[in-house]
This record gives C-alpha cells, sequence and structure tokens, in this order.
C-alpha cells in the first residue's frame, strides 16, 4: 500500500467511528436527576427577636440596636 491509499483508508475508519459514536449518543436516553428532598430548618431562637415580638404585641416600638449587633447578622 502506498501513503494515498493509507491515509484514505485511515480517514475511512475516523469517519466511521464518529458516526457510530454520534449515533450511540443521540440514541442514548439521559435520566433527570433526582431532586434531593428539602429540609426545612428550624433557625436558633433569637431572645431579642423574641422581646420584640412581645413589645409589639404590647403596642410598644422596640428599642433600637446598636450598630455593633447589626454587623454581627
Amino acid at each position: 500500500m502506498d501513503g494515498k491509499m493509507l491515509a484514505r483508508l485511515g480517514a475511512i475508519i475516523f469517519v466511521a467511528i464518529a458516526i457510530t459514536a454520534t449515533a450511540i449518543e443521540m440514541t442514548r436516553k439521559e435520566e433527570a436527576p433526582t431532586p434531593l428532598p428539602a429540609s426545612l430548618q428550624q433557625p436558633a431562637r433569637d431572645p431579642l427577636r423574641d422581646g420584640q415580638r412581645q413589645c409589639q404585641q404590647l403596642g410598644r416600638s422596640p428599642a433600637p440596636m446598636p450598630p455593633s449587633q447589626i454587623e454581627g447578622r
């Protein structure tokens, strides 16, 4: 075999493999990922928030928070 014939044979084999891989990929069915159940997390009890709620129920306005506590949240 001369070089020209070997190059053609290599190209034919390459194209045949590419077509086969494409056909296999197109017939593959993808499974949808199963969604993870959402877990509800209860936040930790905040005594300051509870106190503000009690004041709100009594009709008073809550005391303003110091800036150091606002930034820490």
